[in-house]
């Protein structure tokens, strides 16, 4: 679910059964997934909906429960619960919100311990300097992708904001090196998926 999510898989998203009802944390991770999707699609009733199925999951699961030994899944939620809601605000138009929620989104996966894999994945940043960009917010936007790269070096979402967010303040010929970078990154990404695909 969270590598369908990173891809942007909204409609596989959709088409995924639901878990065993006993299954409380993949429950929880399906419903956020659909909200996150729906929210895509510009569905605010489904989404809404997905949302309140989500936290009632969350709300019979213990916080304390440990996975992957690093993080709780408490701690896990929090970063999920967060995207919903900026998804919502999104669906709303209100932009101020929607950052609001990023930026606690951002927070809570930086709370998280170092793990591999990552206890939450994609990573989020991107997402908030991409709400930033819309808003015209550039320098804050360029600090959110930059902050991004040093924590996920050459990750594609974070180098193509931060070339666009540079284009939008004409700084053209740093766009330009950080899209050679962003090619680069691509292709690194499509030779171990050819590999991977011989094998």
């Amino acid at each position: 679910v969270m590598v369908l999510i990173a891809f942007e898989r909204w409609n596989d998203i959709l088409k995924l059964p639901a878990p065993a009802p006993s299954l409380s944390i993949p429950t929880a991770m399906w419903h956020f997934a659909r909200g996150m999707a729906f929210a895509h699609f510009g569905d605010k009733r489904a989404t809404e909906t997905e949302q309140s199925a989500w936290q009632a999951v969350v709300a019979k699961q213990s916080p304390d429960v440990v996975i992957n030994e690093t993080n709780s899944i408490g701690a896990v939620l929090k970063v999920e619960g967060a995207l919903l809601s900026a998804a919502i605000a999104r669906s709303r138009r209100d932009e101020k919100e929607t950052i609001n929620f990023l930026r606690q989104a951002v927070a809570a996966e930086d709370a998280l311990n170092y793990s591999e894999p990552p206890a939450f994945y994609p990573p989020v940043r991107p997402l908030l300097g991409r709400a930033l960009l819309d808003v015209k917010q550039f320098p804050d936007a360029e600090q959110v992708f930059r902050a991004d790269l040093e924590r996920h070096p050459r990750n594609p979402r974070a180098l193509s904001g931060l070339r666009d967010c540079l284009k939008a303040e004409n700084r053209l010929y740093d766009a330009a090196q950080v899209d050679q970078q962003l090619r680069d990154a691509q292709s690194k990404i499509d030779k171990v998926s050819t590999t991977q695909d011989r094998k």
